[in-house]
């Protein structure tokens, strides 16, 4: 990871690893960015920390982390191997699902999915007034 570089990426195996694996990766490449709230860094984390996860346990296969800061905002995308669309379910009492996408949207308001020709690309953006 270049020092000035605003983007960082990671390729992740498709184990629940991968997921604290993508936690701690994304972390210190928000902490090295002098100018990024903790607040949002938080954000950002349970953001990385759902989108892994649920790539994890919906597609086969490795899935790519990016994460970039622009100076006002933090973009989290999540590419696996999966088409199938994120859904808003019912969320269950057990705390098993039903929560992710909520989540999500409650942290950055916005949630998109991109189709691509191996997979689809998820992504969350969080910006300063709801960090």
């Amino acid at each position: 990871m270049d020092e000035d570089a605003k983007r960082f990426s990671c390729r992740l195996e498709g184990t629940p690893a991968a997921i604290g694996i993508a936690r701690d990766r994304a972390e210190r490449f928000l902490v090295s960015r002098a100018t990024v709230p903790a607040a949002m860094i938080a954000d950002a984390l349970l953001a990385v920390s759902e989108l892994v996860t649920n790539a994890v346990r919906h597609a086969p296969g490795p899935c790519e982390l990016e994460v970039v800061w622009d100076g006002g905002q933090i973009h989290v995308s999540v590419s696996d191997t999966s088409r199938a669309e994120p859904r808003m379910r019912i969320a269950l009492p057990d705390g098993s699902g039903g929560f992710g996408l909520r989540m999500l949207r409650a942290l950055g308001g916005e949630v998109q999915t991109r189709q691509h020709a191996h997979g689809k690309t998820v992504s969350v953006y969080l910006s300063r007034a709801t960090g």
